[in-house]
């Protein structure tokens, strides 16, 4: 490929981001849910009971005062429970309630209809080998920059 058209090929992975996020967006609405939320309550489940705020912060790689907006957020809507850290009174331990629950599931139902339709643009093999390409771009970034996959 030509070094013109390598260019523009960071640029285009921007814009595909940008528009898969709207489209995240508006399927997720009818879950009552933003992209955020929905990620946050997905990392709080696969570490339920062991999930903090910072690390929450680290592993989706926003900062501090965005996570904790978030979790305010979900917090009003009956979706996270806190528990302080017996340890560490400024630390408390995050959870889902069952409510945060029944949303993971409702909200997972509308992220795969959305990817079983982005799959249906190519074949099997081409979903394949674009999957490990944006994940060689991911670990090219994270060394690039030095932040954790």
């Amino acid at each position: 490929m030509p070094a013109s058209e390598l260019s523009h090929t960071p640029f285009l992975l921007m814009k595909a981001a940008r528009m898969l996020r709207n489209a995240l967006e508006k399927a997720l609405a009818e879950s009552g849910i933003t992209a955020p939320q929905f990620s946050l309550l997905k990392q709080i489940e696969q570490d339920d009971g062991r999930m903090t705020a910072a690390r929450a912060a680290d592993i989706l790689q926003i900062d501090r005062p965005t996570v904790s907006a978030v979790l305010r957020r979900l917090e009003d809507k009956g979706m996270v429970a806190r528990t302080a850290l017996p340890t560490d009174r400024r630390a408390e331990l995050l959870s889902l309630t069952e409510s945060g629950r029944a949303a993971v599931v409702a909200a997972t139902h509308v992220t795969d209809r959305l990817a079983q339709e982005m799959a249906a643009l190519c074949a099997d093999e081409q979903n394949q080998a674009f999957s490990r390409h944006l994940e060689a771009i991911i670990a090219f970034g994270a060394q690039k920059t030095g932040v954790g996959i």
